[in-house]
């Protein structure tokens, strides 16, 4: 469990993912935590300039690495995660390539 201290710097909606997935996976937060902002980095890296030559504003989530020992835990988590995300995905994907065409 990461210190108390710690934990309540966290924004709410973080802390409450964590809870989440604790409660689904029964994870430790010294997982749940790290793969939580992986995820977070994730989804806003759209939102900042990733062009590779502006260093100084580009997006975080670029270089973002989780490295928690968890065998399958943290993969499974993620994935727990990001499964809306995939389906989103999946549904526009053929009005994405109409629009590119």
């Amino acid at each position: 469990m990461l210190d108390k201290q710690i934990r309540e710097l966290l924004p709410d909606i973080i802390k409450n993912t964590m809870d989440a997935l604790t409660e689904t996976t029964n994870a430790t937060d010294e997982i749940t935590l790290p793969v939580t902002l992986a995820v977070a980095s994730f989804a806003t890296q759209g939102l900042a300039d990733g062009n590779p030559e502006m260093w100084d504003r580009c997006a975080i989530s670029n270089y973002f690495c989780v490295l928690v020992p968890s065998g399958g835990l943290k993969t499974s988590i993620s994935d727990s995660v990001l499964e809306g995300a995939r389906r989103f995905e999946l549904e526009q994907r053929e009005t994405a390539e109409d629009a590119e065409t």
